[in-house]
């Protein structure tokens, strides 16, 4: 019997279209060793959705009228 994987990979296309951050962004944020994690599998740019979630967190800015 097969594994699941229990991984949620996309494409950098796919988080362009979820996050509005261009391919070209995020390749350039690659060479240069920022933006978020991702990964080489079989020649093809993956990245995780649990990381992509992780990493914009960190972008997250509370405001003075943040009540929670």
């Amino acid at each position: 019997m097969k594994r699941k994987l229990e991984y949620n990979y996309i494409s950098a296309k796919e988080v362009e279209t979820a996050l509005g951050i261009s391919e070209k962004t995020l390749a350039n944020w690659r060479s240069q060793g920022r933006g978020p994690i991702y990964y080489k599998l079989g020649g093809k740019v993956r990245y995780e959705v649990s990381d992509l979630e992780d990493w914009a967190k960190k972008g997250r800015v509370l405001t003075i009228d943040y009540n929670g």
